[in-house]
């Protein structure tokens, strides 16, 4: 097959969803992958290569362009587009896109219009796909995953220091999350690493640069336990746990929010210290070492089992295969095996 990427961010979206599941679509089942961004779409679709898929993120909405247009354009040529999302797009008030040229409406608007004129839409979790079947019935869920081929990704056994490293690694408008915690690490005495505006909220001992999505992977090497708070609202449970994946995949531990998306997933939250809202004290402060080591090993061997890209890679690559072949009652019998999977 010949699949053509399009994405608009270098972020954690933009490489988790396309980038790293690309790669392997490449090297494992030898397809030809093309990237562009949304400003290159032209020059790639006028090179003399029959793309099949068209690979849309959904984060294309945000940036000022006809998607109408180019669906009819795909279309026409006998592509097939697939949109990707992996976050619920009526967002909460005080993280709405309000400041972007585009506007909160213009966003919501182009994102739903994605979703309902695609062949096929992709997301992380049931939660999140009943939504959008609302607008699009041809909707197959595919975790959140980790390119364990990575160096950035490879699980790092070091053992626990004499005291329990923690670390914040959320990235921007995150402050809600944070607060709802209400812990302060060094005023309880413990070591904690957190990105510079968040220091202050969490009383961090340490703070962190934010690095590229290259390395990002890496900062897991300096904590021994990820805390994720996240708030009880229905955007917040529309989320994946892509935080609990990926620190399963470095071998570290977490410490969750008992919600949604976190608790929807046993496999993983067994493997956790989930946190009721108002107990984050409590259960920070009573982690033991062993507990710790207990949980960085349950949790890495469900990573590795369930949650890595050539695992999921399997159903996406089925998923485009028989979309490309036009074989449209297979595709739907297929989708309907790997939703009740």
């Amino acid at each position: 097959m010949n699949i053509l990427v399009i994405a608009s961010h270098k972020g954690g979206i933009h490489y988790h969803r396309q980038m790293a599941p690309a790669k392997n679509l490449k090297e494992q089942y030898g397809h030809t992958i093309g990237v562009c961004e949304v400003e290159s779409i032209l020059k790639f679709y006028s090179k003399k290569i029959k793309w099949d898929i068209i690979w849309w993120s959904v984060v294309v909405p945000m940036e000022e362009t006809d998607i109408m247009k180019w669906f009819e354009i795909f279309r026409a040529k006998g592509s097939k587009v697939v949109v990707d999302i992996d976050d619920y797009w009526i967002r909460d008030d005080d993280i709405k896109y309000n400041s972007t040229k585009l506007g909160e409406d213009r966003y919501v608007w182009s994102t739903e219009a994605s979703i309902t004129y695609a062949d096929l839409v992709t997301t992380t979790t049931e939660r999140l796909s009943t939504e959008i079947k609302k607008l699009n019935p041809s909707t197959v869920v595919l975790p959140n995953a980790i390119d364990v081929s990575e160096p950035q990704w490879k699980m790092n056994d070091k053992p626990i220091g004499d005291e329990i490293i923690f670390g914040y690694l959320g990235s921007t408008k995150h402050e809600r999350d944070v607060r709802i915690m209400n812990y302060n690490f060094k005023q309880n005495k413990k070591q904690c690493l957190a990105l510079e505006q968040y220091t202050p909220l969490l009383g961090a001992t340490e703070k962190m640069e934010l690095q590229t999505i290259d390395t990002y992977g890496e900062m897991y090497d300096r904590i021994d336990v990820s805390v994720v708070p996240l708030v009880n609202t229905k955007f917040s449970h529309l989320k994946s746990p892509l935080k609990m994946v990926e620190a399963g995949a470095k071998g570290r531990a977490v410490m969750a929010q008992n919600i949604p998306p976190y608790s929807d997933h046993q496999d993983l939250a067994e493997n956790c210290v989930m946190v009721d809202d108002g107990n984050w004290e409590h259960e920070i402060n009573s982690l033991s070492r062993k507990r710790v080591v207990e949980m960085q090993k349950g949790l890495h061997k469900v990573v590795m089992e369930r949650y890595t890209i050539p695992v999921v890679n399997k159903k996406r690559e089925e998923c485009f295969y028989l979309l490309s072949k036009n074989n449209i009652q297979t595709f739907v019998i297929c989708m309907f095996v790997l939703l009740w999977q």
